[in-house]
């Protein structure tokens, strides 16, 4: 009988990484792993570099993925427009998530209503309520993604708790949408002459 090796990890450099310098600054200890630093050349005052120490080229690579999600999270998802709309949302994520609530409720009773007929105002009304729920829908994973793997720091965990279920509600509301809608979109290719059928 052959001795069989037990498996081990892969062997990888343990490395404090800046991912907005694509940087690599120095080797450390494994018990240092998935600790913050400051990067040397992100502003001491106000830092927004994404820095931590990370094990081999994926983890360089999945941190450089957090900085995306990161920069969505803080620039690009509605709440953060115009200033946090003139600051209505600063520090008020309730008041998103009941307009997003609001705006999907609405959604979903149009869906519900328009008449299965098909015509141009009916396609074109369900195009933008289907974009409406993709958007938020995809807006809600990301930002969400965001908040719990890589920004990890709610104001308070209950909290945080409370709005990603609350989020999840909305994600459910979506696709009860597209529930709606797409059946509602006539099968051409499923449509056959009767005689054909005989």
């Amino acid at each position: 009988m052959t001795n069989q090796k037990k498996p081990s990890r892969m062997q990888a450099d343990v490395i404090a990484y800046c991912a907005k310098c694509k940087a690599e600054y120095c080797e450390t200890e494994l018990k240092n792993l998935d600790y913050n630093f400051q990067c040397p050349k992100d502003d001491q005052n106000g830092p927004h570099h994404l820095a931590r120490v990370v094990k081999g080229p994926s983890g360089k690579f999945w941190l450089r993925i957090e900085k995306y999600l990161l920069a969505y999270e803080f620039s690009v998802t509605p709440k953060r427009w115009f200033k946090n709309w003139g600051g209505f949302f600063k520090g008020r994520a309730g008041r998103d998530l009941a307009i997003r609530f609001v705006i999907l409720i609405v959604a979903l009773n149009l869906a519900s209503s328009l008449c299965d007929k098909v015509s141009i105002k009916l396609i074109f009304q369900n195009t933008i309520i289907i974009i409406i729920a993709l958007f938020l829908m995809f807006d809600n994973l990301i930002v969400n993604t965001s908040i719990v793997f890589v920004s990890r720091f709610p104001a308070n965990p209950l909290r945080s708790v409370l709005m990603t279920i609350f989020s999840f509600i909305q994600i459910i509301i979506s696709y009860s949408i597209f529930y709606i809608i797409f059946p509602s979109v006539p099968m051409i290719v499923r449509h056959l002459p009767l005689e054909k059928l005989v």
